[in-house]
């Protein structure tokens, strides 16, 4: 079960990134064209900056999931370094906080509703066939997107307060890459390739 759970959240994760890719790659590609024609061909594409706006509205909705899930949102985290003696408490407090977020995105679910009801069949200005709802559902998929990698990311934080291996990624990459240059060593060494004299100053370094 807890297999299957695993492979659903790396589903949603990789959902997630080739969505944002896609909405990146077209922001990007809309940009130069919108500028190209403006400044170069001296013909403006009308529709090109409301359309812009709107794929970014996406853009950040979807990704908010991804900032989520690497719990890199803007917080108060103080309390969380008080709490740090305490790891079972602080655990405790991270679930609390994480559980508002996700009762707040589901009580935003109603109102964004709403608000898809009363744009009726109301277009963009520029493309009378884009209608204003592909804009505001994507309020609904931003929610959704929060709060499946809220479901993913919390269990794994809360593992790591519990069992004290909350610790800043790029060390816990250095610590990685050291282990990994020291077993090599220790390969070539056992194979008569690298003096003895050279494992310790590595060893030293690391």
């Amino acid at each position: 079960m807890l297999a299957f759970l695993n492979k659903l959240d790396k589903g949603i994760e990789v959902i997630q990134t080739v969505v944002c890719c896609i909405l990146m790659f077209a922001i990007m590609w809309l940009t130069f064209f919108m500028v190209f024609f403006r400044y170069v061909l001296n013909n403006s594409i009308v529709w090109a900056e409301e359309v812009l706006r709107y794929l970014m509205i996406w853009v950040v909705l979807v990704g908010a999931g991804l900032t989520t899930r690497e719990d890199q949102h803007v917080c108060m985290d103080g309390l969380q370094s008080v709490l740090e003696r305490w790891p079972k408490l602080r655990a405790v407090h991270y679930v609390i906080t994480r559980l508002i977020v996700f009762v707040f995105m589901l009580l935003m679910i109603s109102p964004s509703l709403g608000l898809i009801q009363k744009t009726g069949n109301s277009t963009a200005t520029s493309l009378v066939w884009l209608p204003k709802k592909a804009v505001y559902i994507s309020f609904i998929c931003g929610i959704i997107s929060v709060n499946l990698s809220l479901l993913g990311q919390v269990p794994r934080k809360v593992y790591a307060i519990l069992h004290n291996i909350d610790e800043d990624e790029t060390m816990h990459e250095a610590r990685e890459r050291a282990a990994e240059m020291d077993r090599m060593l220790a390969e070539e060494a056992a194979e008569g390739h690298i003096p003895d004299s050279v494992i310790a100053e590595e060893a030293e370094k690391t």
